[in-house]
Parts: structure tokens; sequence; C-alpha cells
């Protein structure tokens, strides 16, 4: 959606609620609901917040020893800069408009540990060595037929599971799941989030809806913002879900397999595919793939954020417990797949519960 087609939408009424939204550093998005009539008369200003959101743990507690926020600097504001290429129509909710924002200090200067910021500076490095990225991702979560409200009454104890057998791949299972995984899929397409399918994962009520490929940061955006329409849309149904990495010694865990790609700026050529080599993988794939390898205990950070991040980290379990890589092979930590112009890698270490920001920027 552009501005004009915005601006057209609030005369004529069927706009009328714009959410303006960043993410933190969970991976949420945190924001503001705006009247689109002042959105649209403020011509898209940058909109004041607290400093604080990007300084608390999940629980929303503020977090000590921050320089950038904390008691001792008076919790001030920072500004949330829309991007307008990311502003579109929710479809689920009523007459309503979001657009992302990156993050800024009062006066104007990027803050450049927010985390769509560090992801920015990331892909200008490399468009800096003349390439871009492509990004996709294989995010998995859980269906229980109750509500939020009742989950938590219930001390998150004997949860409603969609279904009570192992389900990966079923039709069947999925034809029961099909009213809210339906409505999933048709509403991120009318949201501007092209969605390729949607499957059974292992456990009993884990589901998979995989977006699209697209260029990294564009991806990123998709995803926090598919992740946020699952829970509204669950809401809304009845339902409720977890992106939980792991939610307990029997489940599957909650993986979001990170898929990427690199192509070349001037030439639109793929970076990672050499068709002089019998293998395919160009050199500037091999010394790529060797410095993921080389600097993922420091990346787990990202890809396992939280303390129950790394009970999903069990041998056989399709989380992987050793830094290798393979051709087509599940078991490792870095997977090599597709032939030709698709030739690719996908990392295998982060969970649902990851920033997708912070664990693509590698």
């Amino acid at each position: 959606m552009t501005f004009d087609e915005l601006k057209r939408a609030v005369a004529d009424g069927s706009i009328d609620t714009v959410v303006v939204a960043m993410t933190d550093m969970q991976g949420r998005l945190i924001g503001k609901r705006l009247t689109a009539r002042f959105f649209v008369e403020g011509n898209v200003a940058p909109q004041l917040f607290c400093d604080y959101f990007l300084a608390t743990d999940m629980e929303m507690v503020l977090v000590p020893g921050y320089a950038s926020a904390s008691w001792e600097r008076g919790y001030g504001d920072f500004a949330l800069v829309p991007d307008m290429a990311t502003l579109r129509a929710v479809p689920w909710l009523p007459k309503t408009a979001i657009v992302l924002s990156d993050v800024t200090t009062s006066d104007g200067v990027p803050l450049e540990h927010s985390p769509r910021q560090v992801l920015r500076k990331q892909l200008k490095r490399l468009a800096d060595l003349g390439f871009t990225a492509d990004m996709a991702a294989e995010l998995e979560f859980y269906l229980f037929n109750q509500t939020y409200e009742g989950a938590r009454a219930a001390k998150y104890e004997d949860l409603k599971f969609s279904s009570w057998y192992p389900e990966d791949g079923h039709v069947f299972q999925t034809s029961k799941d099909e009213p809210y995984i339906r409505a999933i899929r048709n509403l991120m397409e009318r949201a501007s989030i092209p969605v390729e399918g949607s499957k059974a994962e292992y456990s009993a009520g884990q589901q998979e809806i995989n977006l699209q490929y697209a260029e990294a940061l564009e991806t990123c955006d998709r995803l926090v913002l598919y992740k946020n329409g699952c829970k509204e849309i669950a809401h809304q149904m009845g339902k409720c879900v977890s992106f939980m990495a792991k939610l307990g010694e029997t489940h599957s865990g909650n993986s979001c397999h990170i898929h990427l790609s690199l192509r070349n700026l001037e030439t639109g050529k793929p970076g990672f595919y050499d068709a002089s080599r019998e293998s395919g993988m160009s050199e500037l794939f091999r010394h790529f793939l060797a410095g993921c390898i080389k600097h993922a205990p420091a990346a787990t950070y990202f890809y396992a954020p939280n303390i129950n991040s790394y009970k999903r980290f069990t041998a056989g379990t399709f989380a992987p417990t050793r830094l290798a890589w393979s051709v087509d092979n599940r078991t490792t930590a870095f997977r090599v797949l597709g032939k030709g112009n698709a030739l690719r890698f996908e990392c295998r270490l982060p969970g649902a519960d990851a920033n997708p920001y912070l664990a693509s920027q590698r």
C-alpha cells in the first residue's frame, strides 16, 4: 500500500487506524495505534516512544546495565520512523493498516542496536561487497483448541493440542485444522505476505506454514508480521498458539530454519552457484559457509536467546547438536540443498523464539 492509497482509504473510511510498530529484542511487535487521519495529516511523522522498550526482558522487566536506556539516563524518548515500504492493510483487523519502523534517537540518529538496524547494517556491508541476500524461513508453532486466557487459567497444564497423535504430513489432521490454517494462508496473502503452503509438523498440534523467499530485510519484516498475525487470528477464533522453542521433553521443538543465498547486485546472478564446479558450489559459497560455522558459537546467542531455547538441542530430534554441514542432511547444523540457481544453505540452529532480524544477520 502506498501513501496515496492510504490517503484514499482514509478518505473513503475503509482505513481508520494505523499501527506504527517496531520490533523489540525478543522479536515482538511493539508500538502504538494512531488514528489514520492523524497519521496522514502528520505526513508520516516519527512517533516518540520510551527508550526502555529495547532494554527489557521477555517479562518486560527493566534490565540494568544498558548504556542506551537506564534509570540513570531517565528512560527518555526514542523515535519510531515509519518505513513506508512496509505499509500494508491488516485484513484480519477491521479498518487497520500497519507500518514497521526504524528506530532513532529523538534527534534522528539511528539506534544501531535496534534489531532492524542491526540487520540493515549487515546488509549494507554485504552491498559494499557487491551482493544482496535472499532469505526464507521455516517457522513452526503449536496450535491449541483453547483460548490464551483458558491456557493461563489452567497454569499451562493439560493443554488442548489440536490433535493427539504424531501428525507429520497427515492430510486428515490438517483438514481438521484447516479453518485456522486456511485463514492464515489467505489473510497473509491479502496482507502482501506471500505463502508457499502449509503442513502438519511432527508432534501433536504442531504446524508449519512457509512464506515465499524474498530479500533478507523484507523476509524478516514479513516474519514478524506473520508471527504476530498468527497470534491475533488464533485469538479471534478462540484458539491459541505457541512459538516456544521446546514445549516439553516429549514434544518436538519449534524451529526457525533459515534458508540463505547471495545474489550479485550488478548482474543479478546467484553468488553461490558455479556451473564450472562439479558440486556447483562456488568459492564464495564455501567461504561463506565456513564463516557461518566458525562464528556459530557466538551467533547462537541470537539463534537461541532464551533458557528454554537450549532444551531444543537434543540428539535424535532433528535439532542439531554438532557444528557440521552436509548435502541434504537434516541432522546437521548447516544443510546444503537446491541445484543451479536455487543452490543455498539452510541454517537449522535457530528456534521459533529467535528474533529473525538478529538470527539472520550472522
